[in-house]
């Protein structure tokens, strides 16, 4: 739990570093800050060319946050054109999240041959830092005290990485206004507005009659401490079965070999079998979430989390959510299916996905385009070659008497969150509460030694065969 004072305003403007060898190529004059509030700001910044040849540029600022506990970074880079002998007024835009504590903005000025390029430290002929505090009043610190978590993916989303777009949600579920909003943490009315009308565009808040409400579901800290216990509960009871159905996988295993339904060959890596003879990353990822997850999050259908969006933009709102509380009220599971054209894949880890998206992911043309993310080197995942069609008898084999289970885990969820002021049960409110059974069920085979914990948790599963 986390408990905080109250902060005093502060900004505390730092000399600037002027780098210069000899006589300046371009002089810096004066630097001032259109503002030091939330929202889009401008550095205001005079520029004069004093040479006889084109100079070009590029203005770079970075803003690093030491949060209460979200730590935003964001990077800004503008450009400008200098005439020989020209003096021009520069105002670079940068943007300063929704934040509380201390905020570090540096702004860098680069002499560049081509804006394209790459900036290189040697290019630096201006940099100046500026320390800022940012409050967090009386009225708003109730909302503080806990962390507030999203889905995997979503959490380190641009857009979610700032504190104040996630309490915005829990706000606006109480039924708080525009202008009460604005108040409590004491920013513009436009800053609050602009936050609202870009969560109302990627319809993750709802508009009727000028007001807004979360399009998911809230879940409180009550709420949340109620649901922990029948998560466990729950994930008790599926690894007891899970751990006596597992005592026949070897049985069933070499039932498929003997009508040569599969090759003798655990090292088989094209024939897509080989994966059947390691348990771990088949309960993990096919039992646990291709199965299991299916029929508690969807029922029938495909668990398509990232349908329509990609693992960087996170943008189905279907599964999305918000849980007071941190942590200890939610799993670590990451798990993706992907349809292709012609073939699918599946992606698990069993604790956060480790891959980097590129910087401009969130452009409007990128939105149709696939492969903005690559592997952090050097954490690759495992692959396997896989076909569902080998797998089905042993997960039918492995899941033999869970259904049952998961009727009465939904039932108790319903109730519990029908207790909590909710108006319904929906597929993020769902997927929210399985990533937490599940994670407690593979910790639970793992320390009962059903399964053995894989040095790396990282799968990646593609299917060459048909269904």
């Amino acid at each position: 739990m986390f408990r905080y004072f109250k902060l005093v305003m502060l900004m505390i403007l730092i000399i600037p570093v002027i780098i210069y060898a000899d006589e300046p190529d371009i002089f810096v004059g004066e630097v001032e800050l259109s503002g030091t509030q939330w929202g889009e700001q401008n550095a205001v910044i005079e520029l004069t060319n004093k040479t006889e040849h084109i100079k070009y540029v590029v203005a770079e600022t970075e803003i690093n946050f030491e949060g209460i506990y979200l730590n935003p970074n964001f990077k800004t880079k503008s450009n400008i054109t200098l005439q020989p002998e020209e003096t021009v007024t520069f105002e670079p835009e940068f943007f300063i999240p929704g934040n509380y504590g201390k905020a570090k903005l540096e702004l860098r000025l680069y002499d560049v041959v081509d804006s394209r390029d790459e900036l290189m430290s040697w290019q630096i002929f201006y940099e100046q830092p500026f320390m800022l505090k940012f409050n967090a009043i009386d009225a708003v610190l109730p909302y503080l005290q806990e962390k507030i978590t999203l889905p995997p993916r979503t959490d380190i989303h641009p857009y979610f990485t700032n504190e104040f777009s996630r309490i915005l949600f829990v706000l606006l579920a109480e039924g708080k206004t525009v202008d009460e909003i604005a108040k409590m943490n004491k920013c513009d009315v436009s800053f609050v507005e602009h936050q609202i009308k870009r969560f109302v565009d990627n319809k993750y808040l709802r508009e009727k009659d000028s007001v807004f409400t979360p399009s998911f579901p809230v879940i409180s800290l009550k709420e949340a401490e109620a649901a922990r216990p029948i998560a466990e509960k729950y994930a008790d009871s599926l690894a007891i079965i899970l751990g006596a159905n597992m005592k026949n996988y070897q049985v069933v295993l070499d039932s498929m070999i003997a009508v040569k339904a599969i090759p003798n060959d655990s090292n088989d890596f094209v024939s897509g079998a080989s994966l059947l003879f390691k348990p771990t990353p088949i309960v993990s990822a096919m039992v646990l979430w291709y199965e299991l997850g299916r029929k508690f999050i969807t029922r029938a259908a495909p668990l398509l989390i990232y349908d329509g969006t990609d693992i960087c933009n996170a943008g189905n709102v279907q599964y999305m959510y918000a849980v007071v509380g941190g942590d200890h009220f939610n799993g670590s599971h990451f798990f993706g299916l992907f349809y292709g054209t012609k073939t699918y894949s599946m992606m698990f880890a069993h604790d956060k996905l480790d891959v980097v998206c590129e910087d401009d992911f969130l452009r409007p043309y990128r939105s149709k385009r696939k492969g903005v993310w690559n592997y952090n080197y050097p954490n690759y995942p495992e692959y396997f070659i896989f076909d569902t069609v080998y797998a089905r008898p042993l997960i039918n084999s492995v899941t033999k008497g869970i259904d049952p289970l998961l009727a009465s885990a939904y039932d108790e969820l319903k109730e519990n969150a029908y207790a909590h002021g909710q108006d319904n049960v929906y597929i993020g409110h769902r997927y929210w509460f399985w990533n937490l059974v599940a994670t407690l069920t593979l910790d639970k085979l793992y320390e009962d030694k059903v399964l053995i914990k894989r040095e790396n948790q990282f799968f990646r599963f593609d299917k060459i065969k048909g269904f």
